[in-house]
């Protein structure tokens, strides 16, 4: 283990997307059109991306991202970097492509982003790359796919060695802890979701997103891994009496070292479900509920960072937000409104290791 997992409780870490000025944004977009060029858009990109990082350190986290300026949303660094995708759906303010040939990569996924994080950023680096079991899911169409992949977990086995390639760069990049954003597990959890995407066998889903986790990171153990489970909390009202188990019986059996979950809705009864929590991985406590605006007090982290010390020894609970800020060109509130809210954040970390450091 690193010192970035289990030597110091509360360490508090990136997770995902940052707003973004509408000028990124649209650069962003324009690239993906044609209107850019890509060495363009990077050189402009190289400028403003230092501001999303300095931002971070000066919140006082211990681990940083990019802010994941420079893609539309966590899916889109596949949809630019392999062949064999056609937009086909609409997902969030972009098109949800479908695959229609076999995939053949054509470039890295965030090789050049995550080499620019690690040469400007002072503190330890995160970079986060698609589970290939969402990708899977999300871009398998059943109009469009059956003649080049007859299944989804067909279509993942392609997708595997991608991720894990990419994983290898990273490490290689000196990036120093990899996140893996998987949205389907939790969101697996609630009936009326798998009855909405055909899902008849619970534990084989459960089954096939574990197998292709521990597939792309088999024999991988230079940096931390994580794995990032949105989508759906045991803090929303109602939620907690859902069955939890398993989702924590599949995140027991993979090979990663961390996962961050979503636990910053307000229903505290929710923290109950982390009795099944696994005991030999670490908790990445989601504290900054990203779907409201509104700065949280210190002390109201410290809180919940209590709640879930009924279940989770403090030595392994490390602080998030429950998601990204931004999951697309959309923004959600405003940089210095997210920079109040991991100062926030870093303040109650700071509280919890005195008392518990």
């Amino acid at each position: 283990m690193t010192d970035l997992d289990r030597a110091t409780p509360f360490q508090t870490l990136a997770v995902g997307s940052l707003p973004r000025d509408q000028c990124v944004s649209d650069l962003v977009t324009d690239r993906r059109l044609g209107r850019v060029s890509d060495s363009e858009s990077n050189r402009l990109l190289d400028r403003a991306v230092p501001g999303a990082i300095r931002m971070q350190e000066r919140a006082g986290l211990d681990c940083v991202s990019d802010g994941e300026w420079r893609r539309i949303n966590y899916l889109d660094v596949i949809v630019e970097a392999v062949y064999g995708l056609i937009p086909t759906r609409e997902f969030s303010t972009s098109t949800l492509p479908a695959v229609v040939s076999r995939l053949k990569q054509r470039s890295p996924l965030v090789a050049h982003s995550a080499e620019f994080l690690v040469k400007h950023a002072e503190q330890k680096t995160i970079v986060s790359v698609p589970s290939p079991h969402t990708i899977g899911k999300d871009f398998w169409s059943a109009d469009h796919s059956p003649e080049v992949y007859d299944t989804p977990e067909e279509y993942v086995q392609d997708v595997i060695p991608i991720i894990r390639a990419e994983i290898r760069r990273l490490v290689d990049l000196g990036v120093d802890a990899i996140q893996i954003d998987e949205p389907w597990l939790a969101s697996l959890v609630n009936p009326a979701f798998r009855t909405a995407e055909g899902i008849l066998d619970l534990d084989r889903e459960m089954e096939s997103n574990v197998a292709a986790i521990n597939a792309v990171l088999k024999d991988m153990d230079a940096v931390p891994i994580s794995v990032h489970v949105c989508g759906y909390s045991p803090t929303t009202p109602g939620s907690d009496f859902r069955n939890w188990s398993p989702l924590f019986d599949a995140l027991e059996l993979m090979n990663v070292e961390r996962f961050t979950l979503a636990l910053a809705g307000p229903n505290l009864d929710g923290f109950r479900v982390l009795e099944d929590f696994p005991q030999d991985k670490i908790l990445g406590l989601g504290v900054l509920d990203t779907a409201v605006s509104r700065i949280e007090r210190p002390n109201e982290i410290v809180d919940m960072a209590q709640s879930a010390m009924k279940y989770v020894p403090p030595e392994r609970i490390t602080l998030n937000s429950d998601c990204g800020f931004a999951p697309s060109t959309r923004n959600r509130g405003s940089l210095d409104q997210v920079y109040g809210r991991l100062s926030a954040m870093s303040d109650a970390a700071r509280v919890l290791q005195e008392s518990h450091g």
